[in-house]
């Protein structure tokens, strides 16, 4: 497999210290990449709500479940891209 220079390989071994590289590799930083997601996404769709009121007077502003669910894609597909992201930089001490 051959590796691009703009790709770091971090090896890990499953040590005590460890622990809390991989805790904050693999959990905090997709966990605040989906919440960074989530909050455009939600944004965007309040955005978009106001200038449409706005812009039409008969359109009523209300904020649905279904803005929260799509929003929750926003976080999903931003959690899980940060993730395989992570993962693919990490090489488990297998040498």
């Amino acid at each position: 497999m051959r590796e691009t220079p703009q790709i770091r390989r971090i090896s890990i071994q499953f040590e005590k210290g460890n622990i809390k590289m991989l805790f904050q590799l693999f959990v905090l930083s997709p966990l605040f990449g989906g919440i960074i997601g989530f909050s455009f996404l939600f944004t965007f769709l309040i955005l978009s709500k106001i200038f449409t009121a706005i812009f039409y007077p008969s359109y009523i502003l209300n904020v649905s479940t279904n803005d929260f669910l799509i929003s929750l894609l926003g976080f999903a597909a931003t959690f899980l891209v940060k993730f395989l992201l992570n993962l693919r930089k990490v090489k488990f001490g297998q040498e």
